[in-house]
Order: structure tokens, then C-alpha cells, then sequence
């Protein structure tokens, strides 16, 4: 088999570990609480990710047993919500009741935070402020849903660069496009999630090693062509792109399931 033919068909192969290199996020879903002055979140925080700073793992087994989550119940609740506040105008919503539960994503265990909020006033416009793992993580990323009524629901996405969110119940603004804004958004995201990781970098740069250059009588030598060069581009970039959706698609809707870490070790 030719040597192209080969890492064309390792770009095909290698995305069958579609949730390795899952980033850091956590995911938030704001709704209507039980009078009018209130609101319920119930925010899912990866368990992976509370470890690195509450060291919840007490025994070293490398598993986080629910009882291990409740001993520290408080430490959760303290950390994560010094880390998000939610105000109406200045005035900040107070927290009245907290329950945890844990539920499983496809790329692990999380702990379920439900919050409840009371606000000076009537719910309608409020302001989230979101700095969750900010100082030990820059990738992190709380993704949010608003599932009030009247809300424009999202999802909105969190991170350092854009910590500060206001939600309104009103009407959109004359010309927002959600739809758009959403899909600049997640390009912008895609790229920078590339762009800070060498290994992501290094990944493409074998993917698209064979394009620039070609088998020749004495040896493999540089590709001069542009345009021969440049389909060969197209065809690595639309084989990779199509297999990791359809992979994607798959650990999406958990019809394949892989341990991560046998995944990550794979890649590298």
C-alpha cells in the first residue's frame, strides 16, 4: 500500500476516539423558579475537573464514590459558587436552597448542583458572571442553556474571554440573529481549542504532510504543483472532517463508548 494511501487512511481511523480530548466544561440550565422573584440552575460540573482542585479522590482509587462527593458537599458548593453570581441591575440574587446529585456524561461522572435564587424584583433581565476554573484552566467553558419562556434559550457559551452574560425575557434586539451569532461563535471557539494545543497542531500538520510532497522513480520529493497539492488538501480535510462527524455522531448518541484513557493513550 502506498505510503499516502496509508496516512489517508489513518485520518479516517484515528477519529473513531471522537470524545478524546474533550475539553474542560461544565453545563448550566437556567429556568423559572417558583415565584416570580426566582430562579432555579442546575449546573453539571465534571468530577475530573473538581478533583483538580478539592482533591475529592480521598483514597487514591482513582474512582470518586458518591460518598466521597458528599463528605465534601460543602467544599463543592463553596468552590463552584464563589465562581458564579447572578445579579438583577446591581443587585446581586441570593442562594436559598442547594441539593447535589451526580449524573454520568458520555465522557465521565459529573456532580449536579441545584441552586435556587431570589432576586430583589420580579425575574426579567439578570446578568451571569462566570469564572469558573478560570486561574487553573484558560480553555474551560460553561455552556448554558435559558430555558425560561420568552428567553432566547441559546446555548450560550462561557469562558475567560467572555465571562460576563446578560439574559433577558424581552423581545431580541432589532437585526440579532442568534443562529449566526451562535455559529461565529463556535468557529471562534474550534479554532482557538486548536490553536492552543501543540498536539492538535502537530496532528494536522502529519494529516497534511503528504500533500506537499509525491512518490517519484528516485524517492518521495516536493509537490510544485498548487493545484495538485492543493486537491490533495481537500481530499485529507473532507476524509478527516466526514469521519470525525460520523464519530462524533456516534459517541453522541452512545452507540460507541470508549475509556478515555485507553483513548488519549491511543492518539498519542
Amino acid at each position: 500500500m502506498r505510503i499516502g494511501n496509508l496516512l489517508l487512511l489513518l485520518a479516517i481511523l484515528l477519529p473513531l476516539s471522537s470524545y478524546a480530548h474533550k475539553p474542560s466544561d461544565s453545563y448550566l440550565f437556567l429556568s423559572e423558579g417558583g415565584a416570580p422573584d426566582s430562579l432555579n440552575l442546575r449546573w453539571d460540573i465534571a468530577l475530573r475537573d473538581l478533583e483538580a482542585v478539592l482533591a475529592l479522590d480521598q483514597d487514591r482509587d482513582r474512582k470518586i464514590t458518591w460518598k466521597e462527593l458528599k463528605v465534601q458537599q460543602r467544599e463543592v458548593f463553596n468552590y463552584a459558587l464563589n465562581d458564579l453570581s447572578i445579579h438583577q441591575e446591581s443587585t446581586r440574587c441570593l442562594v436559598t436552597t442547594k441539593t447535589l446529585q451526580v449524573n454520568k456524561h458520555s465522557d465521565g461522572g459529573y456532580a449536579v448542583l441545584n441552586v435556587a435564587y431570589v432576586c430583589a424584583e420580579p425575574i426579567g433581565g439578570v446578568v451571569l458572571n462566570y469564572t469558573l476554573f478560570a486561574e487553573i484552566d484558560p480553555t474551560h467553558r460553561g455552556i448554558l442553556m435559558d430555558q425560561r419562556e420568552g428567553s432566547r434559550t441559546g446555548p450560550f457559551i462561557l469562558g475567560p474571554e467572555k465571562n460576563r452574560l446578560k439574559l433577558d425575557v424581552l423581545s431580541e434586539p432589532a437585526g440579532a440573529n442568534p443562529v449566526i451569532e451562535l455559529i461565529i461563535r463556535y468557529i471562534v471557539e474550534g479554532i482557538w481549542h486548536i490553536w492552543t494545543g501543540y498536539d492538535h497542531i502537530l496532528f494536522l500538520i502529519c494529516l497534511l504532510l503528504p500533500s506537499v510532497v509525491k512518490k517519484s522513480a528516485t524517492g518521495w520529493v516536493a509537490n510544485n504543483c498548487f493545484f495538485d497539492t492543493l486537491r490533495q488538501v481537500g481530499k485529507i480535510v473532507t476524509a478527516f472532517t466526514l469521519a470525525h462527524s460520523i464519530t462524533l455522531m456516534l459517541a453522541v448518541l452512545q452507540l460507541i463508548s470508549l475509556p478515555s484513557r485507553l483513548v488519549e493513550s491511543a492518539i498519542a
